[in-house]
């Protein structure tokens, strides 16, 4: 994984040229120290770490934004996950080692009907 990068003033002047508006919410921005500094493709993923992945958000957008990259990369974790173990499974019954499956919903009896008492 990447590491992230602090930008200098001068590369956050440069960035901020190319953006007069916040991407998110349309409104201008008005000081440097009040601007949250993101990657627009998540580093998580990519790994780009240059200037021209990032872009200047408000704070709250970039907590609303950043809210969603962490659904996003848990999704990307479980389903990693996932698929390793089915790999794993599938590698060990072509070797014909005895693997136990785990159900994903535990079993349960039905319950019994009672019988109604006719009058």
């Amino acid at each position: 994984m990447t590491c992230r990068r602090s930008l200098t003033t001068k590369q956050k002047l440069e960035v901020m040229l190319r953006f007069a508006r916040c991407p998110m919410c349309g409104e201008k921005f008005v000081r440097l120290d009040e601007i949250d500094w993101d990657h627009v493709g998540q580093l998580y993923f990519t790994g780009d770490n240059s200037l021209d992945n990032f872009r200047p958000l408000h704070r709250g957008c970039h907590k609303v934004k950043t809210a969603k990259d962490a659904f996003e990369r848990a999704k990307c974790r479980r389903v990693t996950s996932a698929h390793e173990e089915f790999r794993r499974r599938i590698l060990a019954k072509e070797r014909g080692e005895e693997t136990e499956r785990k159900s994903k919903w535990p079993s349960r009896p039905f319950p019994k009907r009672r019988k109604q008492n006719a009058k």
